[in-house]
């Protein structure tokens, strides 16, 4: 974390968050993040102190460590930046309808071809 006196913008946090990109998006060849797959439900700065509260594609994800590891990192590394909390969020239920519209056209139509991909790369 670093220290400063000036106080991270919430729009400077939601630039770091969407540097934080979806591993399974990832394994598919899609060049997604949390911010483009809606995951990011609100942001609060208060001072030094972030609040990201968010969610994951399904309960259970298998990657909630690499990317709360991921929020973690890309906001730390904002200037100001004290402490990050990370706080998730189940309800509402994640669906597709939160993706921004790059989300929307990579996923559009893909969904076998997506799903080749990932079965490409995990038999190697």
């Amino acid at each position: 974390m670093s220290r400063s006196t000036v106080s991270p913008t919430v729009e400077a946090v939601y630039e770091a968050l969407d540097t934080v990109k979806d591993p399974c998006m990832g394994a598919a060849g899609l060049d997604l993040s949390i911010v483009d797959l809606g995951l990011i439900y609100g942001v609060e700065v208060d001072d030094g102190a972030v609040n990201v509260e968010m969610t994951f594609t399904e309960i259970g994800c298998v990657f909630t460590h690499v990317i709360g590891s991921g929020v973690y990192d890309a906001v730390g590394a904002l200037p100001g930046v004290e402490r990050v909390e990370l706080t998730p969020r189940w309800l509402p239920i994640w669906t597709e309808d939160r993706v921004n519209e790059k989300a929307s056209r990579a996923l559009s139509g893909n969904r076998s071809a997506m799903l080749q991909k990932m079965k490409r790369r995990a038999s190697r």
